[in-house]
Parts: structure tokens; sequence; C-alpha cells
């Protein structure tokens, strides 16, 4: 069981809907696929997109500290709310970015709930 550290670039959410942030994060875990599943399941992760773990890539103890000093400092990371999130994110909108979906038929959908 060595220990190594990850840098994990994933879509972190509670920005507004069909809208996401990305953001680095440092993980330290015994594989990459270890360190994909932690990141995953971070607060504030879009847990059940399949596209939410955007790489994964090993990284020196140097680069693992210097991203843990970031990300103390980030205010992002900080919020436990979105008022408390409104009120010290300011310029958060510019990082936010609107998520690929699959084009939905929303009158199909209706019509489907209708009949059921």
């Amino acid at each position: 069981m060595t220990k190594k550290y990850f840098a994990v670039t994933v879509k972190f959410g509670h920005v507004g809907q069909h809208k996401c942030i990305i953001k680095t994060v440092p993980i330290e875990a015994e594989s990459g696929k270890d360190a994909a599943y932690q990141a995953r399941w971070m607060p504030r992760v879009k847990h059940h997109d399949k596209h939410a773990i955007i790489s994964v890539k090993e990284i020196d103890l140097e680069a693992y500290l210097l991203l843990m000093i970031d990300k103390s400092f980030n205010p992002y990371f900080q919020c436990k709310n979105i008022q408390e999130q409104r009120n010290v994110c300011e310029g958060i909108e510019e990082d936010v970015q609107y998520m690929e979906t699959d084009e939905i038929d929303y009158e199909l959908r209706e019509k489907t709930r209708k009949r059921e």
C-alpha cells in the first residue's frame, strides 16, 4: 500500500441547472481508479454525471501540496450552502459552463406523463 498523489479534474455543481464548474482537486490514493472514485463522491461533485471525472493525473508531493493550498483558499470549497456561496464567491459566474445534455423532447415527455 503505497501512497500516490493525484490531480483529479472534476465537474462540480451547485451553480445552476445544467451548469457546472470545472476544478482540479488533490487526492491521495493507491491507484488512479481509487482516486477517481474518491473524487466522484466528494461533496458538491456532479455524482451521477457519467462524465463527471474529466481527468486523473499522477503528481508528485510538491504539486499535491500546492493543490491542497489552492483548494484550502478557494472560497467555493469553503461554502456550506447556496446562500453562503452567493455572498462569498463573487465572480464565480465567469467559471460556470453549460453542460452538454442530450437533446430532450419536452413535448413528447409531457405527452407521456399525461398518458400515465
